[in-house]
């Protein structure tokens, strides 16, 4: 664990934080002590949702190492994973696999992961990780498979998993606070959130932390009920910290639920809590009280990973500096838990240390705590296999393909208006919305916020350009009527594919319907054009908003115009 600046650290009441979460500034007295970030773990249940047996999942987890791991979940019938760094190193690849073990359609399997953590100040690092499944190499299809109550199939992906981190602030009294943040990290899908805390008497790994932990089941829980949150959104709670005693730690949690509006075999046409889907948490330690009169440890040379032959010796070694008056002490760690010697395990207290015979069961990630009398910091991982037993996935690229969408509409040209679309393929996808021009030919790349086709006069506002899901909104037209039309691109490494055309339809949504012509009086000219509208089924001539046009529009409208506005 890494030391941080001082912070108001007292006791943290869990009273104050739930008054905290609900808007209420408390005015306790804070103490300075020092405070620490433990990392963040994901526990997450994983159904299998796609059209046949599958025999990997893989879980990309952006912007750290394999390094940056110090522990993975054992599953019962893929046992660990390999951790593999991407080629292009933006991602690091927790890979389950096992070709004589089939999760059958609907089965849930159980996967966890702990990100060791670091130094940081402000808001924390976010972790964004993408669930595969897989079967011989071939990413499962997912999108679009599975029955709906009323016919048809609807889309049934597993939301990427959210991400928790807690980070320091000031405080509202300027002497420090947690500022702790849930983040749905799913463009499309809104999910259910439900957070909750605990204080512990002694330091809590994250390894410790499974849902099945007293620490996880005896937690107060911060919400009451679950929260919608929506793609992208971040669900934050700023809280100043009350007195954790030294050693102690806060643990944060949050459990996540998939949503079920239009999601699967549910397809309710209300958002509501579906299934609990898993768990993201992260932990705190109150560390000694700084300043501290020696320098605090540091490490000049990490441990390196190893891949050797099995039954062979291998050598961890790590330098460490620290203070020639603070001897240094060392604690080496396997997925988190402290070494003991013995069984061809030694120097599990030294700056070195040696496994006699590279087995299976001694296969895995090794970091080592180092401590003086003013904090303790933990090395990277080192990835400890045999030769063979970590190695990188092979994958076939499956090329994009659309699966649903995108649907042609009718709207207010206020909007805002939303088109979706649901594409297969091996990702990272990348999407891309045109509006397709006059002659058929897509022109008009969208980005995000104001668009102008000068070709037409036609404007609007955008959202959502390089998502799956398009808003359109504020639209401004010639006023020759008819419709804009839109096609998504959507593109991997293997190649691109384009969405059929939808066509959005605009109405004027008139919020009053007397001055039909929208010349600023109200007279015979709009109870020409609202006919002239009403006979030809024009969705501007629906007035009370119905969804048709038909004699109660006529009564809206003259009773309005006979009142002379609105």
């Amino acid at each position: 664990m890494l030391s941080l600046s001082r912070l108001s650290l007292s006791r943290l009441s869990l009273v104050g934080l739930l008054a905290a979460a609900s808007g209420i500034v408390s005015t306790t007295a804070f103490a300075q002590t020092g405070y620490t970030i433990s990392g963040y773990m994901s526990n997450f249940d994983c159904t299998n949702r796609c059209d046949y047996e599958c025999d990997e999942l893989e879980v990309q987890i952006e912007g750290i190492r394999p390094a940056d791991i110090i522990h993975t979940y054992m599953n019962g019938n893929y046992g660990l994973p390999t951790v593999t760094l991407s080629a292009d190193g933006t991602y690091t690849s927790v890979d389950y696999r096992n070709p004589h073990h089939l999760t059958a359609v609907g089965s849930i399997e159980h996967f966890g992961i702990t990100i060791r953590g670091a130094v940081y100040y402000g808001p924390a690092p976010e972790h964004v990780e993408h669930v595969h499944w897989y079967r011989n190499g071939h990413i499962a299809t997912v999108n679009g498979q599975l029955p709906t109550e009323n016919g048809g199939t609807a889309p049934a992906t597993q939301p990427i998993q959210p991400s928790i981190s807690a980070g320091i602030t000031p405080g509202s009294h300027g002497n420090g606070g947690v500022n702790l943040r849930v983040k749905n990290n799913d463009p499309v899908q809104s999910i259910w959130i439900k957070r909750r805390a605990q204080i512990t008497a002694s330091p809590v790994s994250l390894e410790a932390l499974m849902p099945n932990d007293p620490v996880v089941t005896t937690s107060v829980q911060i919400d009451a009920s679950p929260i919608l949150v929506a793609p992208l959104q971040v669900l934050t709670l700023a809280h100043d910290l009350f007195d954790v005693e030294e050693e102690q730690s806060a643990v944060f949690a949050a459990e996540y639920f998939q949503n079920v509006r239009g999601a699967g075999p549910f397809n309710q046409n209300q958002n509501a809590p579906g299934p609990l889907l898993g768990n993201v948490m992260t932990a705190t330690q109150a560390s000694p009280q700084l300043p501290c009169a020696h320098s605090i440890p540091t490490v000049v040379s990490q441990p390196a990973s190893v891949t050797q032959a099995a039954n062979s010796r291998v050598d961890l070694r790590v330098t460490g500096r620290g203070d020639d008056l603070s001897p240094l002490t060392y604690e080496w760690m396997k997925e988190g838990v402290a070494l003991a010697e013995g069984n061809g395990i030694s120097g599990t207290t030294t700056n070195h240390l040696r496994i006699d015979h590279l087995t299976a069961a001694t296969e895995g990630f090794y970091a080592v705590r180092i401590t003086n009398t003013c904090a303790s910091i933990v090395s990277d991982s080192a990835l400890v296999f045999i030769t063979g037993h970590n190695t990188s996935p092979v994958h076939v690229v499956e090329c994009p393909a659309m699966i649903l969408g995108p649907e042609s509409m009718t709207g207010c040209a206020s909007g805002p208006n939303t088109m979706t679309m649901y594409a297969s393929g091996t990702g990272p996808l990348s999407y891309q919305w045109q509006l397709v021009g006059n002659h058929g030919q897509a022109g008009g790349t969208l980005s995000n916020g104001l668009y102008i086709d000068r070709r037409s006069g036609v404007s609007f506002l955008v959202s959502g350009a390089i998502t799956p899901e398009l808003s359109i909104s504020n639209v401004s037209t010639d006023g020759s009527g008819g419709g804009l039309d839109f096609v998504a691109k959507v593109s991997n490494t293997c190649g691109n594919v384009t969405s059929p055309s939808a066509t959005l339809s605009l109405c004027a949504c008139l919020e009053c319907p007397a001055d039909f012509n929208q010349d600023g009086g109200v007279d015979g000219t709009d109870v020409n054009v609202f006919f002239d509208r009403w006979q030809a089924g024009n969705c501007d001539a629906d007035v009370n908003y119905d969804g048709g046009v038909d004699g109660d529009d006529v009564a809206v409208f003259f009773a309005a115009w006979e009142a002379g506005g609105c």
